[in-house]
Formats: C-alpha cells, structure tokens, sequence
C-alpha cells in the first residue's frame, strides 16, 4: 500500500490539503495531488458562476464527475478540478509549465480522471504541473433549446472549459505552475473542445495545444434549428413529459437524465448523437459564432491562426468502433451516410463510391472483411466514417495552420488493440499518460509508449512547442484545398513480421488518401450550422 502524507497550499484566504505520494515502480518522481477543488459554480441551464472557497478544502479524495449518460452522479455543482505537480522542496523555482487536460466522451460520458495525469506528470523528465477538469455534460451541458429561452444555455459545457482555464491562469501560481505557459490537451471531444476554444471570437489565454483525435471541424456541429438537433430536443420534452426549457430546469435529475438516455438511443445506431457544441451566433457572447470551418479562415485572416502551436493527430482505425459491424450491402453503405448527413447529393454518394471501393465488387478494394462476424462492407464503412469524422478533421487543421505559418506537428497512432486487433478511437490514450500496463505488453509496446510520451511532454515544456530536428513539422503544400505531403510520426506499428511494434518511424501522405481528404473538406459545410453548402443546391 502506498503512504501518503497531507499538503497544504494556501489560495486566498482558503486552506487546500491535498496529498503527497511517494516515488513507485511505476511512478518514478514523487507527486503533489489536490482533487475536486470548485473552480466555478452551476446551476442547471445557467452559465458557470465565481466559486467561493471555505477557510479550508479537504482535496485528499477524487470528487464525483458531473452527472451524464451512464453516470451515477447526482451533484450538478460539479465544477471542480485536480491538480498534480512534482512533489515541491524549498528550493524549487516555481512557475513549471501547465497542462491541462479536457476528457472526451461524445459531450455526453466521461471524467476528468479517465486520464491518469499523475503517470503523465511522474514520467516526464522536465516538471510539468497537470490539470484535469469536469464540465458539464449531455443535456446539461449541451441543450440546445430553439428561441430566446435556451439560447443563453447554449454550449455549456464549453463555457465551463473556459472558466476552468481563467481558474488556472489566476490562481495556478499557488501550486508552482505558471499560467503564463498553458498547453491544453484534449481526447476525442476533449479535442474538439480545445479546437473550439482555439476558434472563439475571444482570444484564449494559450496559444499550445495537443488535441488527440478531435477538431474544431470534426463531426456534426449543427445550428440550434438544423432539424435534427430541434427534433432531438423535441424528443426529449416528449420524453419528459415537459413542454420548455423552464419545466426541464425543475424536473427532478434522474427523470431528466432518463429521458436523454431515451434520445441518445434514438440517434446512437446512426451516430447522430445529441447534446453536442452548436453554432450559436455572435450575439450575447456566442462561444462557436460562425461554422468552424469559416471561424478556422477569420483566425488565418486576424493572424491568430500564425501564432498557434499544435500537436495533433489520429489513430489507424478511427471508425471501427462507431459503425454497425452488421453493414453488408452497397446500400447499407450509403444509407448510413444519407442518415448522418441528409445534405449529400447523389453525386457525392457516387464519389464515396470511387473513393472507398466496394470489396464485394471490386478484387482490388483494401476494405475486404476481416472475419465471418463482420459484415462484407463494414471495414469500408468504418474507414469513410473515421476519415469524414476524425482523421479528416485533423488533417485539416494541420493543413490550415501550417498555410498560416503555425508550427504543427502530426502523429498517427497504429498500435493494434482492443477488439478488432486495429488502432481504435483512443487507443493513444496509453501512451499519452504513459501508463504503467505498457511494461509488460506486446514487444515494442513499452518503447512506442516512451517515446510518444516524452516528445508530449517536451512540447508542453518548451515555450513554444519546439521539438527540433527529432520531429519534423508538418508542412503542408499551401492551401487546405491542394496536395500536400504532409511529415507524419507513426508511433506503435506493426513490423513485417507483426511480433513487435516499431516505435515511431515517418512517413508522408499519399495522393489517393490526400484525394479523400479534400473530398471532406470541400463538403465540411454540411456536417456545419444547417447543414447547407453555400455555393450550391442539394440534389
């Protein structure tokens, strides 16, 4: 069993105990841990208010997540955050580098300790102070009520996220950390919160961020009246019972939660998934005022884009955990795309077709099935549904940002695990915290691991993410809309025999995978606000 003894901070008038733990095996650099400390207050449908600290706060215990879909928590006010710092002495220069971590979990699952900050601090060789924050979740973090009511409860959870990151920028000084030098990290919609972030009208107080598998552009960012997130919301006051945002405000928690289980089950199959961030204007204070990708060319155009420093990247097999493995018909194939996205025109549908062959017609396709229990088109539908949701995304923002003269850097991920024996959505999360299972796993595992490990942690560390010659930038050829042979990091690779992974080697895009990248990018508009190009009519 691990001793522990008790820390104090004083923050204001407030005394914080939190608790120190010793080196370990697996941890090998003694930390300084403070759980659950309030950064903001909530209440239902409101945006995130000043938190008032008692004259002293017990944060020796993890703290409950914020109430979700699959959740047992029943505390709304769960604005808190953990902080985990190399274990201080008195001679130690205060002012260490800040990381700060936003867990993902499709906006409506999740908790700030599904990452294990203390591995990611105890490993890394330069200290580093962590960060982890809970935002609000699903239909309390995300309603998206249509009219005046629900527009001030629009995008929460996002709002959220920000008052945490003014937390630290004030009072992280407290525990050694500067809040000066923040690099915001993100996993899936962690990821896309921090692209987000990046975008908002107001500049945000860091200019450094790793999203992992997530962007600003990824996915469905819809507009409040886009028909699928009204009738959601519609769902869900038929589910309750309720007839406004009002009555949903006093509906007791367990019923409101209940029915937003009932409209998650709805749209789950066909990954049209609610209570996500929506385009909410530039009035009262919009925190996504325009599409994501317009916002992407106002920050290149007021040349905030240039000043971002970004680490970002996807996993081999992004969609195969997200399409039906029942998918067996070329029709199956397109209408999963016609559901998730009503707006594609029939020539589009004809694209994908060219783009991603069909293994039953065609010997040539790399989307041949891999077993009896998947259906003949699933490898096909998890590949175009992991290229339109995360990796396309990804790759955008590296494009964009490289154009605008940023330093950006790109990884792959292609550890093969989970239950598909491929590199699933968050499968980097292993190697981001560098977790201790990975020391006696497959052969190369531990090693991949380290090193994708060390070069996060060096990128927090330096000012201004400068990783040198060991990680060439990605640089794009110019626009987001022209070829470009982007450097990429693979880390974790199967070798040829597949007994060991490789621990990172680099490669560059290919042509027909750049080909179906800009076919994404061309029509990211109708995953966006109403789902409607501007230049062109839907056939």
């Amino acid at each position: 069993m691990v001793q522990t003894v008790s820390i104090a901070v004083q923050l204001d008038a407030c005394t914080i105990v939190g608790i120190s733990k010793p080196a370990s095996e697996t941890q090998p650099r003694p930390l300084d841990v403070f759980y659950g400390i309030p950064f903001a207050r909530a209440q239902r449908f409101e945006r995130p208010m000043p938190a008032t600290l008692p004259s002293r706060l017990d944060a020796t215990k993890p703290g409950d997540a914020c109430p979700g879909l699959a959740s047992f928590s029943e505390n709304e006010d769960c604005l808190r955050l953990n902080i985990t710092r190399p274990a201080r002495t008195a001679a130690d220069v205060a002012g260490w580098p800040v990381l700060v971590f936003i867990h993902g979990g499709a906006f409506n699952f999740g908790s700030a300790l599904e990452r294990n900050m203390e591995s990611t601090v105890s490993w890394s060789e330069q200290p580093i102070v962590a960060v982890s924050v809970t935002y609000r979740l699903g239909v309390l973090g995300f309603p998206a009520a249509p009219g005046e009511e629900g527009r001030k409860a629009y995008n929460l959870g996002l709002r959220d996220q920000a008052a945490a990151l003014q937390w630290v920028v004030e009072r992280i000084g407290a525990f050694g950390g500067d809040g000066a030098s923040i690099t915001v990290v993100g996993a899936s919609a962690g990821g896309h919160s921090a692209g987000h972030l990046l975008l908002s009208p107001s500049p945000p107080p860091f200019h450094k961020a790793i999203l992992e598998s997530g962007s600003p552009t990824a996915r469905l960012v819809l507009s409040p009246t886009h028909p699928q997130t009204a009738a959601q919301f519609a769902f869900l006051l038929q589910d309750t019972r309720c007839s406004s945002l009002a009555d949903l405000k006093v509906l007791p928690l367990r019923t409101l939660l209940d029915g937003a289980t009932q409209v998650w089950s709805r749209g789950d199959r066909a990954v049209q998934w609610p209570f996500q961030p929506v385009v909410d204007g530039d009035g009262d204070g919009g925190v996504i005022p325009d599409l994501p990708v317009r916002l992407w060319e106002q920050r290149v155009a007021d040349g905030r884009a240039g000043n971002m420093c970004v680490m970002t990247g996807f996993c081999s097999h992004e969609g195969i955990s997200f399409v039906p493995i029942s998918a067996n018909t070329n029709a199956d194939f397109r209408k999963f795309f016609t559901t998730l996205i009503p707006s594609l025109s029939a020539a589009d549908l004809t694209a994908m077709e060219t783009l991603y062959p069909d293994p039953v017609t065609d010997p040539s396709s790399p989307y041949v099935h891999g077993s009896r229990k998947q259906g003949r088109q699933f490898r096909r539908l998890a590949a175009a549904y992991g290229e339109f949701a995360y990796i396309a995304p990804v790759l955008h923002t590296a494009h964009v940002l490289s154009a605008a003269g940023a330093r950006v850097y790109v990884y792959e991920y292609a550890e093969p695990s989970g239950p598909h024996r491929t590199a699933e959505h968050g499968a980097q999360s292993l190697a981001m915290e560098r977790h201790a299972s990975s020391s006696n796993a497959c052969p190369g595992l531990a090693e991949t691991v380290a090193t994708l490990h060390g070069f996060v942690t060096a990128f927090v560390s330096s000012p201004e993410g400068d990783l040198g010659d060991s990680w060439p930038a990605f640089v794009g050829s110019g626009s987001p809309g022209a070829v470009g042979e982007g450097n990429i990091l693979v880390f974790g690779a199967p070798d040829r025999s597949g007994s060991r992974l490789v621990p990172v080697q680099p490669r560059v895009l290919e042509a027909a995978e750049m080909e179906r990248m800009r076919f994404w990018w061309e029509r990211m508009e109708l995953a966006q606000g109403m789902g409607q190009m501007a230049t062109r009519q839907t056939t």
